[in-house]
């Protein structure tokens, strides 16, 4: 276990966004120390928990940048990042039936063999563990959720948890399925590929089938071939009515919410619902051959609201034990051995801050829109190198990703930085979430983003990220490029409709 996930979960909690860097950040090691090749972690809004495919998308359920993420929560997202992990290094994501219940049973026989793969070769040391705590959250969970363990949608998951040897807390399992679960859980040991767990699934899902005397007499068989005894099955009496599944081609497999003990999602083909990704990664620099506009000059007016902009969240508190100043009541009981009872009011300049320029280069902003956008981008950002602040310059579209990093000055990439490229659709919610990511990251105390953008997007999952990122300390201001963006970013975010606009703008009169 790596000593970022160490210190993370040696908290009684953490915020969001320091869970998914740890996270991130452990996967990756992760996959080092497997000896897999890196996976793209990527995060989703749902009930699904976590899930992986032959391509190394590793697909997590999204955290909030603000949320309070508990000890055992954190814990849990762990395993299922060595979980997912153990599929790609065991897992042969070509091996389904094709049946949507007997590949659900697969699902849950594959997750069981994965697992007691890893632990007999001790990979990552307490890897037990991580993922015994992880099971028996997961059904500590489902106990609490689940009404009917007698319901057939619920076999997959009780399969799943009984053939896992490291699980301490058992679900239930009804006295007639007891011999088959008891058979799966011994072939799981000798598996040795996920053809070999297809098997077994098939099996299982015969075997749920079979009138109830069959089941009596092929255990009674099985036993005696295995020198198990008389071959009477557990719980198993003449006459009693058996569990059965449902028909292979109609089955429903259970999704949380329904009832039903979850089996995550783990394999292509199984039981986990096909989905893509919602959000993208960063990649460097987007450019096209075409070239909106050179950079205009910086009013003198857009000089002065930015670095009011930038001193208004600048530090204003009360320095105390001092000669002179306000008198400090707290100081008055040490007035016999020291004079210095009073406080002064301590300021610390604005200019120690952050600043993100995010220019929205979707398909509703080609033509006359981008042909301000961009110019008024770069009038920013060297706004903000002027105040002496940090800077990043960033563009989206389907994608996101950044035009001037930290380091960079507006000089450098003047020349190449207006070759912004037109890319698809607008994905503003993760653009401002990932601009947000990287503020998080930034040391300086104040953290400002200013989106350009005509607001055309995900404007409650938009709305939603400005004000997680509020929470955090972060401002984010909309101006509207030729369109009016208050419903996402707040009154007072101005219209832009021409360069020449971006001097009248007055930042403190935004509201979010």
């Amino acid at each position: 276990m790596i000593d970022t996930i160490k210190t993370l979960l040696g908290r009684p909690s953490i915020l969001g966004y320091q869970a998914r860097h740890g996270l991130e950040t452990f996967a990756h090691v992760a996959c080092s120390a497997l000896g897999l090749p890196p996976v793209r972690v990527q995060w989703e809004a749902g009930t699904m928990t976590a899930a992986i495919n032959r391509h190394g998308d590793l697909i997590l359920s999204d955290i909030p940048d603000d949320a309070q993420v508990a000890r055992r929560q954190f814990a849990r997202w762990v395993g299922f990042v060595v979980h997912e992990l153990l599929h790609r290094r065991y897992t042969d994501f070509g091996a389904h039936d094709g049946r949507q219940y007997v590949d659900a049973l697969h699902n849950a026989v594959e997750d069981a063999w994965i697992e007691s793969q890893a632990i007999k070769s001790g990979l990552l040391g307490n890897i037990r563990g991580v993922l015994a705590e992880l099971v028996d959250g997961m059904t500590t969970d489902a106990l609490g959720q689940v009404t009917d363990w007698s319901d057939p949608k619920q076999y997959p998951y009780s399969l799943a948890v009984f053939t896992r040897s490291h699980a301490s807390i058992k679900a239930p399992v009804p006295g007639t399925l007891l011999p088959i679960w008891q058979e799966a859980a011994r072939r799981v040991t000798q598996a040795q590929s996920s053809t070999d767990t297809l098997a077994i699934a098939r099996w299982v899902f015969d075997q749920l089938r079979l009138p109830p005397h069959k089941q009596q007499q092929q255990q009674q068989q099985q036993a005696a071939k295995d020198g198990q005894g008389d071959g009477q099955g557990d719980g198993q009496g003449d006459g009693q009515e058996s569990p059965r599944a449902p028909d292979a081609g109609s089955a429903k497999v259970p999704t949380p919410g329904q009832d039903a003990a979850d089996v995550e999602p783990s394999m292509e083909g199984g039981g986990g619902a096909a989905f893509g990704p919602t959000g993208v990664l960063p990649r460097a620099g987007l450019t096209s051959s075409a070239r909106w506009t050179d950079t205009a000059p910086v009013p003198g007016s857009l000089r002065f609201q930015m670095r009011r902009l930038l001193e208004a969240s600048a530090t204003d508190d009360m320095e105390s034990h001092r000669l002179s100043g306000n008198l400090d009541t707290r100081r008055l009981a040490a007035s016999a051995w020291t004079g210095r009872v009073f406080a002064r009011r301590s300021e610390e300049a604005g200019i120690d801050a952050a600043v993100i320029v995010l220019v929205d280069m979707s398909g509703s902003m080609a033509g006359p829109r981008a042909m301000v956008a961009v110019p008024a981008a770069m009038a920013l950002l060297e706004t903000v190198e002027s105040a002496q602040a940090q800077s990043m310059g960033v563009a989206f579209g389907d994608m996101v990703g950044p035009f001037k990093s930290w380091n960079e000055t507006v000089r450098r990439i003047a020349p190449q930085a207006p070759r912004l490229a037109i890319d698809g659709g607008t994905n503003d919610a993760f653009s401002i979430r990932w601009c947000h990511d990287q503020l998080l990251r930034h040391p300086a105390p104040r953290k400002v983003l200013m989106v350009l953008t005509d607001g055309i997007g995900d404007m409650c999952e938009a709305r939603a990220q400005i004000k997680a990122g509020t929470r955090l300390g972060i401002r984010t201001i909309g101006i509207g490029i030729q369109a009016d963006v208050q419903q996402v970013y707040g009154q007072g975010s101005p219209n832009v409709m021409a360069l020449p606009d971006l001097a009248k703008v007055a930042f403190r009169s935004v509201t979010r």
